[in-house]
């Protein structure tokens, strides 16, 4: 069976599995990730393999925060296919209180199948899924919170760092970044290609507030002015 049929297979069985078993949200029936590892191990087990690595970053940013990588690795060869990223704070819900690491494994193991193909439905995990109603209101309250925050600052300014509160709450993580481990050049060079990567202003907003909750306090004044006008200025490029 050609790499396209088997693909093709895995695709139409997870639909039916989806219908069997999948997870109603808001009307929607989502597959789980226990659901998409068990097709992926039944079409795609003896070639490919799922490899995960797990870091915990003590005091980032607010709190400390766990970091997962899971990667869809040929077996034979080591080529990497697919990769999946997922981050959480501690203590940001009950269950990152209680079961963090699990979460946040299953979390990029999820997005690493939603890149390989095998998506169920949304590229978020069904628990990202469940507490999403909750993030929600929680990014609205913070939000409301901040509004006047930024007053006593020029306008441009304000208007940039209103833009980074509304695009990235705390506690909600919505996109999938490369966040340095310390203040090394290479580190710092890794966020500034990052920076060049993204292609929409929310993201870009998004992003700086993400290295704004921990990883600027590892840096110099100058090497954080020099991380804001690298956003400034990809801001700029994005409008043209």
């Amino acid at each position: 069976m050609s790499d396209e049929a088997r693909f093709q297979k895995a695709i139409q069985q997870l639909n039916e599995v989806r219908e069997q078993k999948g997870v109603d949200y808001n009307g929607k029936l989502y597959s789980t990730v226990k659901d998409r590892v068990e097709e992926f191990r039944k079409l795609f087990g003896s070639e490919f393999g799922i490899d995960t690595t797990v870091d915990y970053r003590q005091g980032f940013g607010n709190g400390s925060v766990v970091v997962a990588n899971a990667k869809i690795v040929d077996k034979t060869t080591g080529t990497i296919l697919a990769s999946g990223h997922a981050m959480n704070h501690f203590g940001s819900d009950s269950v990152n209180t209680t079961s963090i690491v699990e979460v946040t494994e299953t979390n990029a193991i999820g997005r690493a199948l939603a890149t390989f193909g095998l998506h169920g439905g949304e590229f978020a995990s069904a628990g990202e899924m469940t507490i999403l109603p909750a993030k929600e209101a929680a990014a609205k309250q913070s939000t409301a919170e901040k509004r006047g925050k930024h007053d006593d600052l020029p306008p441009k300014e304000r208007e940039f760092r209103e833009a980074v509160d509304e695009a990235f709450p705390p506690k909600i993580n919505q996109y999938e970044f490369y966040i340095p481990m310390d203040n090394s050049q290479d580190e710092m060079d890794k966020a500034f290609a990052e920076i060049d990567r993204i292609e929409n202003d929310k993201e870009l907003y998004a992003y700086y507030h993400a290295l704004q909750r921990g990883y600027f306090d590892l840096l110099s004044k100058g090497e954080i002015e020099e991380f804001t006008q690298s956003f400034k200025s990809r801001k700029n490029q994005l409008k043209g």
